[in-house]
């Protein structure tokens, strides 16, 4: 509050001449004049308590001690020595003024105005009136404000209130009581104005009250009195342009809507009055260009921290900042904010070419040489990131140029050397970025990067160990460090962190592969070579060759049988057993399979591809909404999975729940649009429905991306069979005889139509 704050700065000058002189000096100067307010509240403490005051004195040392409280947010106490101020002095002013700001404060609004006006009764009549009587008309508003969201305004006490506190409609006697204060608060300001006649804040604030008490020309006047006396009064300038628009006078609103814009240009409520001003005046165009530039500038404000991005962000905050780069006469600070938004984003998104070329024109932007060194800094991080370290070094050495010494810049350049194959300068800017922050755990793991490549595995363990210790999520260097011990021959504790590493991160392929060698190197003979047999049958059908599947189940059972496997060999060998199983259509044996396998990779990424291969099996037995449920359970962490899309939609077609088919191949044809099946699947679901013409589209498309594909013409037969277009039909039944000679449903169709299966 103003009325407490006033109250401190009067206080700092009569602390030191009121307290007496032989009190304990420190506790003067703590109290009087400390920043600290928990040691003016001990300086104070110390003075009221030495009962060494003189009645005015104390009151002064009441009166900085309630300060203090505020300050500290404890109301409560804050209050009670600004009470006992007032009783040890109740003609010293200053008390009334920081017991009136403190009630004010904790909403206790009929106390304040009478201690508002017992100050005002003790202060001399000029010009130093006005900013309690100001402080006064602002506590009338808020009585009426604050009493209409809450029937008991008393009751708050110091609580906080709630951002949404709802405003409800007013009944007449808040409405009478409303007038009433209101009244006061223009009374107040009247008299501040009188003592005051260049007080343009006055006339501002009594232009408000006057306009809420329906005097909209008086207000008006007050405005315009406001902007007389203080031209770069941007309050006034925007209430001035908001009557005008609101009487209707548009030229003058834009006119003033210009000047506000040249006072603050960053505002874009004014840019948007100016948009709406425009269009009233029939320039929609420009109206129309000046919205979308404001959205745009408003969509990258709401950005805020950049390190709050989120990915759901991305696209339309890009898209925000594209808009105002676009905008010629943006101005250039939007253009540079615009460029480095945008820059961060395609950062977080991997397109680093995009952000480079977004960095340079941030450079070309910069006003200062420091805002430069930060751009190059970010543009070497991305030309690193694209495999160009050597680019990255230039802008880094630049970065470093101007701001020596700034960590992230020396930390960026050791992971360019290193990527430049420059070990010892990787090395020592590594060592730096360490030894500038201690708590750098990546650099500590391209330490242990730089030792293992030097084959110093136990030197490596030891940074990768330091990584860990700060950052104990860290699969990589967890992993890395179980390739050390792997190294160093610790077969156990290697094992140990491949395990935890997979905990964290079920995709890293070092620690996938490097269990597997461990565990399949403790396995007995005749189980290791079982596993061997198994492995080869499901590399040879992953590439395509003959298989004899039931070879390959009887070499994966005896691994799965032996109890000798462990959990990570058992879910490999269950998968390629439930893949020869699928491939022979042993469904029931390929379900069994497969739920083995979720059971052993529990929440893991690899669940989702034996939820896939589950469903595939379910389907396939007609189980269709087990199927269905599976697939939603991939699709809840990868909706755009178009595969689980694709599924569920041929499961929805055999349930005839045509609608949800659509929408499913429909999604799958905009994430893959050459996907031959989706398009084949809609032209299925719209035949389904009665309507072949418009599943020709669908067929042709499957067709014109799969030529080689029988199913289309046959299909498409169909179609135009039933359409009445004989020849076509026809013609895609003998092209689906020549894919597949003898197909028997061709062949009765070609009878039935009266043709052969060879044209004449």
């Amino acid at each position: 509050m103003r009325a407490v704050a006033a109250a401190r700065a009067a206080l700092f000058c009569l602390a030191t001449f009121l307290i007496v002189t032989d009190a304990n000096a420190d506790a003067v100067t703590d109290c009087s004049s400390s920043p600290d307010p928990d040691q003016r509240i001990k300086g104070c403490t110390s003075l009221i308590n030495g009962k060494k005051l003189a009645k005015k004195g104390l009151a002064v040392a009441y009166a900085q001690r309630a300060i203090a409280y505020y300050e500290k947010k404890d109301n409560e106490k804050a209050l009670a020595d600004a009470t006992k101020c007032t009783e040890l002095d109740p003609k010293f002013a200053l008390c009334w003024l920081t017991r009136a700001g403190l009630l004010d404060q904790n909403f206790k609004f009929d106390d304040a105005l009478a201690a508002y006006a017992q100050y005002l009764k003790l202060i001399p009549l000029d010009a130093k009136r006005c900013d309690a009587l100001m402080e006064k008309a602002n506590a009338h508003f808020r009585k009426i404000f604050w009493g209409q969201v809450f029937d008991n305004v008393k009751e708050l006490g110091g609580k906080e209130v709630p951002k949404d506190a709802p405003i409800p409609d007013m009944t007449p006697e808040q409405k009478k009581q409303r007038e009433k204060e209101l009244g006061e608060a223009v009374l107040n300001l009247s008299e501040c104005i009188l003592l005051d006649p260049k007080r343009d804040d006055a006339y501002l604030q009594r232009g408000q009250y006057l306009n809420q008490l329906g005097r909209h020309d008086e207000g008006y006047a007050d405005y315009a009195q406001a902007y007389a006396i203080n031209p770069n009064n941007t309050d006034a300038l925007s209430y001035l342009a908001t009557g005008a628009f609101n009487r209707g006078e548009h030229t003058r609103a834009l006119e003033l809507t210009e000047k506000l814009m040249k006072l603050d240009p960053d505002a874009l409520g004014t840019q948007e009055m100016y948009a709406l001003t425009l269009e009233k005046l029939g320039r929609k165009d420009e109206a129309d260009k000046l919205k979308k530039l404001v959205d745009a500038k408003r969509t990258c404000s709401k950005a805020g921290d950049k390190s709050e991005l989120q990915a759901s962000d991305y696209d339309a905050t890009a898209a925000g900042c594209t808009i105002i780069i676009e905008t010629p006469d943006a101005e250039t600070k939007w253009h540079r904010a615009a460029y480095e938004l945008r820059a961060t984003i395609r950062t977080k998104q991997r397109k680093y070419a995009e952000a480079v070329q977004d960095y340079t024109r941030c450079i070309e932007l910069a006003d200062n040489d420091k805002s430069k060194a930060f751009y190059h800094q970010e543009r070497g991080a991305n030309l690193w990131l694209q495999g160009q370290p050597q680019e990255a070094i230039k802008d880094l050495d630049e970065a470093l140029r101007v701001t020596p010494g700034e960590a992230r810049a020396i930390e960026l350049r050791g992971y360019a050397h290193y990527k430049a194959g420059n070990m010892a300068k990787a090395e020592e800017d590594l060592k730096q970025a360490v030894l500038v922050n201690p708590n750098n755990h990546a650099a500590y793991a391209y330490l242990g990067d730089l030792e293992y490549n030097r084959s110093n595995f136990d030197a490596a363990a030891k940074y990768y160990s330091k990584a860990i210790e700060i950052n104990p999520k860290f699969a990589a260097a967890i992993q890395a460090r179980g390739s050390c011990y792997e190294k160093l021959g610790s077969k156990d504790e290697a094992m140990a962190d491949y395990r935890k590493a997979l905990e964290l991160d079920s995709t890293l392929a070092v620690s996938i592969a490097g269990l597997k060698r461990l565990e399949e190197a403790t396995l007995p003979p005749a189980v290791s070579e079982a596993k061997a047999q198994c492995d080869a049958a499901l590399t040879a059908l992953d590439q395509g060759q003959q298989v004899d599947f039931d070879q390959g189940i009887k070499s994966c059972t005896a691994v799965i049988d032996s109890g000798s496997a462990s959990p990570a060999i058992l879910a490999s060998v269950h998968e390629a057993r439930g893949e020869f199983h699928t491939r022979k259509q042993n469904f029931e044996a390929a379900i069994a399979d497969f739920t083995r396998c979720l059971e052993l990779a529990g929440n893991s990424d690899r669940s989702d591809y034996f939820y896939q291969q589950r469903a595939y099996s379910l389907i396939s037995l007609g189980q269709y909404d087990r199927g269905i449920a599976d697939l939603e359970l991939v699709l809840k962490k990868k909706p755009d999975d178009a595969r689980s899309i694709e599924m569920r939609g041929f499961a929805y077609f055999q349930l005839n729940q045509l609608d949800n088919a659509k929408a499913d191949f429909t999604r799958v044809v905009q994430l893959e649009p050459s996907n031959s099946n989706a398009h084949m699947g809609l032209g299925d679901a719209e035949r389904l429905g009665k309507k072949c013409d418009a599943a020709l589209p669908h067929y042709n498309k499957a067709i014109e991306l799969a030529p080689g594909g029988m199913s289309g013409y046959f299909i498409r037969a169909l179609c135009l069979e039933e359409l009445g277009r004989k020849d076509e039909a026809v013609a895609d039944h003998r092209k689906a005889l020549e894919l597949n000679p003898g197909l028997p449903e061709s062949t009765e169709a070609l009878k039935r139509l009266g043709a052969t299966a060879q044209a004449p």
